[in-house]
């Protein structure tokens, strides 16, 4: 999470998710908005995405999603 920190310090974290691959290739992901960037909240989201099929695993992915950058050169508004 450190890493995470020092190449994104400035963005908001909006979402987490886990992505599973299966044995078959076939995959699915589960993401929450309402969760802390902390351990057991990517272990609920990991027991989430296994149930929902059961087959063997043979990837796991984590990540987070950040809250959109606004554009450098965006017009302001004047009043």
């Amino acid at each position: 999470m450190a890493d995470l920190a020092q190449k994104e310090s400035t963005r908001d974290i909006t979402k987490i998710f886990v992505k599973l691959k299966f044995g078959d290739f076939t995959r699915t992901t589960a993401e929450r908005a309402d969760l802390a960037l902390a351990l057991p909240d990517f272990r609920s989201l990991l027991d989430e995405a296994f149930a929902r099929t059961g087959k063997p695993v043979r990837l796991i992915g984590v990540g987070v999603r950040f809250a959109e950058a606004a554009p450098e050169n965006a017009q302001l508004d004047l009043l």
